[in-house]
């Protein structure tokens, strides 16, 4: 299936005519660099010909706020491109309205997919639009797949860290079955430390073993996780020994609060030794890229993923619902 898929991904928006054709193009404006990386498949789509609707979202909002506002985002597009409002201040959009999405796909006469950081969502957008119109994916989505759908020289080491724990929680136990090795940091390392009804104790699973607290260093086994705002120096070197050793390399989410100076240690150390890894590096999530990006290390990286949870759903199962749904 997977062959078939990407078969159809790398042949779609390439081999069609888009001359005269109106596209509704799916974007993430969460971060500038998403918003660049799309840049691409604008001018494509423009350079072809086509007439360009960009729609997207940002943020979280609970109700439409002018600092939620796509409009702040049009000076970074092409003017001959037209922007539609953030797509969550309508709550259909995450409620999978059919009427919702075939509101949206009247606007054209073709969908493109170029947010693979959504595609893992059961939104309107993702998967209710290509319910009416002719749907393919964008330049991000199609390099996403090439990129992702390659074989991974082991020994092959997950970093997880972070936070969004209900979402990372249950790709846990399915990733761990397809690496070599797992390095859990952050709130998702703490849950762990914390449920131990979780059975994942074995060599490749790899948890803090001493952090730092307010009150200083401490051995995990006596605090509770709760207290838990950044990984030792111990724990900090058994990591970097891991990484060490690796050959392929995906990295989500930072070790601790690196919002805050005095822990941000602990996840500059762990992208510090990425950095310096000759193995195939991949990386996902705003906050990673954010620390690579002050620490002046993008360059060391081979793929810079726009997915934080779907890089990880992806790579744990194989396919999302919004790839699928382009087929």
């Amino acid at each position: 299936m997977l062959k078939n898929l990407l078969e159809f991904v790398i042949q779609s928006i390439k081999k069609i005519d888009l001359k005269n054709k109106r596209v509704l193009l799916r974007m993430d404006f969460n971060g500038l660099w998403r918003i660049k990386a799309s840049l691409e498949t604008i001018n494509y789509l423009l350079n072809n010909g086509a007439g360009v609707i960009v729609i997207g979202h940002f943020g979280r909002p609970e109700k439409p706020e002018s600092k939620f506002s796509l409009m702040q985002f049009k000076k970074y597009l092409p003017q001959a491109v037209e922007l539609l409002e953030n797509l969550r201040f309508d709550p259909a959009e995450e409620a999978n309205d059919d009427s919702f999405a075939k509101e949206l796909a009247q606007k054209a006469d073709i969908f493109v997919q170029d947010a693979f950081s959504v595609c893992h969502r059961k939104h309107a957008s993702v998967v209710g639009i290509p319910k009416f119109l002719p749907s393919y994916a964008g330049l991000v989505l199609e390099k996403e797949i090439q990129s992702l759908n390659r074989e991974f020289t082991q020994p092959v080491v997950y970093i997880i860290g972070g936070a969004k724990v209900e979402t990372k929680l249950p790709l846990i136990r399915l990733i761990a079955g397809k690496c070599d090795q797992l390095i859990l940091g952050g709130l998702i390392a703490n849950a762990v430390l914390a449920n131990h009804k979780i059975e994942l104790t074995s060599i490749k699973l790899h948890l803090p073993i001493d952090a730092v607290t307010k009150t200083g260093v401490r051995a995990v086994g006596s605090i509770s996780p709760k207290e838990i705002l950044d990984i030792g120096p111990d724990t900090i070197s058994l990591f970097a020994s891991v990484i060490a050793e690796a050959k392929t390399i995906i990295w989500n989410g930072p070790m601790g609060q690196f919002e805050e100076e005095k822990y941000q240690t602990g996840t500059f150390e762990i992208a510090k030794a990425i950095a310096e890894s000759n193995a195939y590096k991949i990386i996902g999530g705003g906050e990673t890229v954010a620390v690579l990006e002050k620490l002046n290390l993008l360059n060391k990286i081979n793929h810079i993923s726009t997915g934080g949870g779907s890089l990880l759903e992806y790579l744990a199962k194989g396919s999302l619902q919004g790839i699928e749904a382009l087929n």
